[in-house]
This record gives C-alpha cells, structure tokens and sequence, in this order.
C-alpha cells in the first residue's frame, strides 16, 4: 500500500494562472512538469499552454504539507484548494470521473463524492 504520509499540496504559477496539484513525492512531480514542458507533451493542456504563452516563465511551489491516509483524502483537499485559490489552469478536477459511477461512496465537504476504498 502506497504511504500517503509525505504528500504535499504544490501550485505551479505564472502571471496571469495558478495550477494546483498534489503528490506523493514532490521532487519527482517538479522534475515530470519540467520534462512535459520541455518535450512538448500534453501541450493541448491549459497549463502547459499557459506556461508556453509566457515563455516558459512559471514557479513551482510547494503549498502546503498534507499528510495523509490515501489518495482520496488527498484529491479532496487538492480539489478544495482548487476552488479556494481559484485555479484557473488545472484542465480537470479531481475524480470527477468516479461521480455517480461506484457503489459506496463518501460524500466530502469539498463537495467531491468519493468511492470508499
């Protein structure tokens, strides 16, 4: 089972968005968003489109430390953080493709329905 213990909640910022993300292991998120952007992958996504529209100038910081039991607690406080800061860059939210979809689910005050395990 993955240790959820160390996560942290990271924003990547340029002039004019904020993307919030969440991790397990924050120095290799920060080293994958560096190869995406610059490889060029994923560049249909509205951060890396953003991040392109000013020439490569973005920050990545560490938020907040969260630990935690699992990712879905993670994703929650991710998700509601999302809404707090009004993140403009993130394409998805979190888990919105588990809405309505499983059997026993947890209803979070961040307003996402969860499934259980």
């Amino acid at each position: 089972m993955k240790d959820y213990s160390g996560s942290v909640i990271y924003t990547i910022k340029t002039d004019s968005g904020i993307y919030v993300g969440s991790t397990t292991n924050y120095a290799k998120r920060k080293s994958d968003h560096k190869y995406i952007i610059n490889t060029g992958q994923y560049s249909d996504r509205l951060l890396y489109k953003n991040i392109k529209k000013h020439h490569n100038d973005f920050r990545i910081e560490l938020y907040k430390l969260y630990p935690c039991y699992n990712k879905y607690e993670l994703r929650c406080e991710e998700q509601r953080l999302m809404k707090e800061l009004n993140a403009n860059l993130n394409t998805y939210e979190c888990f919105t493709d588990w809405r309505n979809s499983r059997k026993d689910k947890i209803h979070c005050k961040c307003g996402g329905i969860f499934r259980r395990d």
